[in-house]
């Protein structure tokens, strides 16, 4: 019994240890209709003279001095459109945000449905890199 406690106590301090540093970041996701991303799948914006010159989206107001923006596109089959679910996390230990993107498709038709979306997250550090990492996962319903 008090060996099972000390290995517990270990293991808890170890996810103390490692979650040190990292902050879960708010995301918005934003109602812009985009065409088709030009150049890229995936996108970050923290400048106004980004913003001015990216012409995928019909723009609408942000203020770039408290938000960055944060874009995606891809492509998966189903029989409806596919929900999103966006989680950024910031680590200041690596001086890194990552950036989860979890599609969920439903239902197994073969019809292609295209994605473009965008997000304002909080302000990006400046000397932080960005991660994108995709995951497309099939609705049980």
């Amino acid at each position: 019994m008090v060996r099972n406690a000390f290995y517990i106590l270990i293991v808890l301090f170890g996810f103390a240890i490692y979650g040190q540093g990292q902050e879960k970041i708010d995301v918005t996701l934003l109602d812009w209709k985009c065409n088709p991303l030009e150049q890229t799948d995936e996108f970050v914006i923290v400048k106004k003279k980004e913003l001015k010159s990216f012409t995928a989206c019909e723009k609408k107001e942000i203020n770039l001095r408290k938000k960055s923006i944060i874009g995606f596109s891809g492509s998966v089959s189903g029989c409806q459109d596919p929900t999103f679910e966006v989680v950024v996390i910031k680590n200041d230990e690596e001086k890194n945000y990552q950036i989860d993107i979890i599609v969920t498709q439903y239902g197994m038709c073969k019809k292609l449905i295209m994605y473009n979306k965008v997000a304002a997250v909080d302000k990006f550090k400046r000397g932080y890199s960005v991660e994108f990492e995709t995951q497309v996962k099939r609705s049980e319903e």
